[in-house]
């Protein structure tokens, strides 16, 4: 990836709004996009600590706890905020749009001739 585009790529992510639909949009990619990483990097094994069970051997590493408290952090974003947030947008876009229409004179309602 040429520098130019991951300069772009930043700046898409750090100076949008938060609380706007491509604000919304971004951070749901973002949590999708390291929750992958995780997962392709094979810290997946390190959810067995739910059960009780550690996947190096030694239930008191530390190492083991932090990855998995990170994996688990990521999955949980990825499953429950990511929809989450997506829905907002829509929502939030949806809304945007039908309050722009309203300010230019447009109406949403059905006009109908007054037949008398």
């Amino acid at each position: 990836m040429k520098p130019a585009t991951k300069l772009k790529i930043s700046r898409a992510f750090f100076n949008t709004d938060i609380f706007s639909p491509k604000g919304f949009y971004l951070r749901a990619l973002a949590i999708l996009l390291v929750f992958l990483l995780l997962d392709v990097a094979g810290l997946r094994k390190y959810a067995m600590l739910l059960s009780g069970t550690s996947p190096v051997g030694d239930p008191q590493s530390m190492t083991t706890h932090i990855w998995a408290v990170l994996y688990l952090l990521f999955y949980f974003g990825a499953v429950i905020l990511t929809p989450i947030l997506l829905i907002a947008s829509v929502i939030l876009r949806i809304g945007l749009h039908l309050a722009d229409s309203n300010s230019k004179g447009t109406s949403l309602t059905c006009n109908r001739a007054d037949p008398s």
